[in-house]
């Protein structure tokens, strides 16, 4: 037995206060009036007090209480024995099969290591493969039979995912903590530095394992890649749309010249030239480029030369479309709010959408079902065929966006959704007289900017109650200002206020331009994602309600999925790079390009200390005990703290009550006397 911290058994002597309370006991004498003392005889009264101890098990309880608080600063601690090292030592081969282990001739040289170390591991002993990729795939159980250890090295392919040295330790801990061995860890790789994870404390290793690296990675670490392609993923005139390609340099002391090429469903389009600064990026942008109507493959390469050839390609994908139309009834007296959306979809640039306007007066007749959303702004009366027709539309799957203001505010209730309408408040625009909006949902796809509504002035507010629903945003006061509800199979939104210059000044603020893009895509259906996505993001295939089988192509052309698993899958994790098409019952095909992370392609190893310092975290050997001695690999150190706070506070506890207790008996004798 030890102690870390042993100069504060000096706290130990505080024992002497309860037994110097206990000892000590106060007589109390109340003068009595008496008539003489002439006849009582003069005798002198004895120094000598005769004491005894009382109370002894509240006396004992704190003796204990102070001589635990003492053992408790002091950290006592006790040497065992070490269970986890006794036994034959446990070796891991883990082969790194990332993305950037595609450099010429490093995964093979790797095996091969990889091999050695099988069959150098001793007669016996016991040897376990996996392979590091964007997780741990464990290839073997532990074992000591040389022909599957060396069959599951051989069957070791270069994947498309990112190292990740973190989860390596995580593995190892884990094994660790099951086997009670000792573990000797060989890690084969390149040493990328971008493995390392954000924070060192996930690289710790258990206490007794052997960490030993193997570096395979080309003396040459000079690289270019094609780093990102700006594109986006919904297209109705190509030649409106910007292409933007980022190459990127790695460990180039001088620029360079490179050749992009952009390519089409296999053909090239455009050819440019770019000059790359060393460690730096260079841009080139495409413009004026055709493309068929439906779903289209993309590639942008550059002409080869370094290391790793794999990264200089980098697909993405588009669909191009016919423009659908938007129905937008509108108040006939207030246009305005017409004017600023047509010149916000304009600033958008290349949108799948076109307005068609017309007067709520003027709807009877129409078929909503013919639009890919409905607007109404601010619409005070509608036919009533029409708003029937509009509901039946909603209940179908449609969708529905209505604004309120002036007009819609001599209405009782809210358009389809019947929510009451309560007033209408005009703030005015002199001096500070209006209202912001606060509480803005940043999670949802119409405000998912966080500025989207931001300093927006609002001078008049149409309050409105809504029912169960989704809201949105809301105004300084709490009143609701946005809000969305389920109405059957669509959905419908209300927005509190109007879309113009007269009701609030949103139209004059940088984010108007967003908020409808993002509007009209997410209430026309349209798809906002990316051209391009990086190797293990994830795809849903059906929400919770659906049963319907989905069917994912991958790069090879063949399903990705089993029978059952094209029925009970929610989502599917894109593992390689390549075109994966997603074709789920009663929809449209849909096309995503998936690509490495690029931050494979930085080859930059990891620095000898930082090895040095993993290394360290499995060290057998410790000097954290109070005296300095050094623990070898066959013991362990146990710190029993937690054990000890537990008796003080259960002695606390008891200490309480027996206190309380003798006090209450001491003040009954008092008060009986």
């Amino acid at each position: 037995m030890g102690f870390f911290s042993p100069w504060f058994l000096v706290g130990a002597l505080g024992i002497g206060l309860p037994l110097w309370l206990h000892l000590l006991r106060r007589h109390k004498t109340e003068p009595r009036e008496f008539s003489s003392l002439m006849f009582f005889e003069q005798r002198q009264q004895s120094s000598v007090k005769h004491r005894r101890l009382r109370y002894l098990l509240l006396l004992a309880m704190r003796i204990a209480l102070l001589l635990l608080l003492a053992l408790l600063f002091a950290r006592p601690y006790f040497i065992t024995e070490n269970p986890q090292v006794t036994g034959n030592k446990l070796r891991i081969v883990a082969v790194d099969r990332s993305f950037s282990m595609r450099t010429s001739g490093a995964l093979e040289r790797a095996k091969t290591q990889a091999h050695s170390l099988v069959a150098s591991r001793g007669a016996g002993g016991q040897a376990q493969v996996v392979a590091l990729n964007g997780s741990v795939e464990v290839l073997t159980q532990p074992t000591s039979d040389p022909a599957g250890l060396d069959a599951a090295i051989d069957g070791i392919v270069p994947g498309d995912g990112k190292t990740s040295y973190g989860e390596l330790a995580r593995f190892v801990r884990t094994v660790a903590a099951n086997a009670k061995v000792p573990i000797e860890l060989h890690l084969i790789g390149d040493l990328q530095k971008t493995g390392l994870p954000p924070g060192f404390a996930d690289l710790q290793l258990p206490n007794g394992t052997d960490l030993q690296v193997h570096s395979v990675s080309a003396t040459e670490t000079r690289n270019f890649a094609v780093e990102n392609v700006r594109a986006p993923g919904v297209v109705t005139d190509p030649k409106k749309v910007r292409f933007e390609a980022t190459i990127a340099s790695y460990q180039t002391t001088e620029p360079t010249k490179k050749t992009v090429t952009m390519m089409i469903n296999g053909q090239t389009v455009q050819t440019k030239e770019v000059t790359i600064p060393a460690f730096g990026r260079g841009r080139v942008e495409f413009t004026g480029l055709d493309a068929s109507f439906g779903l289209n493959k993309g590639e942008v390469r550059i002409d080869s030369g370094d290391v790793l050839a794999a990264d200089d390609k980098f697909y993405f994908g588009f669909e191009r479309v016919e423009p659908r139309k938007v129905l937008v009834a509108h108040d006939s007296r207030q246009a305005r709010s017409l004017t600023y959306l047509k010149a916000a979809l304009e600033s958008a640039g290349d949108t799948p959408f076109t307005i068609e306007s017309m007067s709520c007066e003027t709807t009877a007749g129409v078929d909503p079902s013919k639009y890919a959303f409905v607007m109404l702004g601010d619409c005070g009366t509608l036919p009533n065929t029409f708003e029937a027709d509009l509901r039946k539309y909603a209940q179908a799957g449609g969708s529905v966006f209505v604004t309120l203001g002036f007009s819609s505010a001599s209405r009782n209730k809210v358009p389809l959704t019947d929510w009451t309408i309560e007033t209408s408040r005009y703030e005015g625009r002199d001096g500070e007289r209006f209202l912001i909006a606060s509480q803005v949902d940043a999670g949802h796809p119409v405000t998912r900017r966080a500025d989207a509504l931001d300093a927006v002035r609002f001078y008049q507010i149409v309050r409105f109650t809504p029912g169960p629903s989704r809201t949105i945003a809301k105004v300084g006061d709490g009143g609701a200002l946005l809000s969305e509800v389920t109405f059957g199979e669509g959905k419908v939104m209300v927005f509190g206020s109007t879309l113009d210059n007269l009701a609030n000044d949103f139209p004059l603020h940088a984010s108007f331009v967003p908020f409808v893009e993002h509007m009209f895509n997410y209430m026309g259906g349209t798809s906002e994602k990316p051209g391009a996505v990086p190797v293990a993001s994830s795809a849903e295939l059906r929400n919770a309600k659906s049963n319907a089988a989905a069917e994912v192509i991958g790069p090879t052309g063949k399903s990705e999925l089993s029978l059952a698993e094209s029925t009970r899958a929610r989502s599917f994790t894109f593992a390689h790079e390549g075109f994966y098409e997603i074709r789920r019952a009663n929809q449209k095909p849909e096309l995503f390009a998936v690509n490495a992370d690029r931050r494979e392609s930085d080859l930059t190893p990891v620095t000898q200390d930082t090895i040095e310092a993993w290394k360290r975290t499995g060290s057998t050997t410790v000097s954290s005990t109070g005296d300095g001695r050094l623990l070898d690999e066959r013991e362990k150190l146990y710190d029993p703290w937690r054990i000890l706070l537990f008796v003080l506070v259960l002695i606390v506890a008891a200490e309480t009550f027996i206190g309380s207790r003798y006090l209450s008996e001491s003040r009954d004798s008092e008060a009986a006397s």
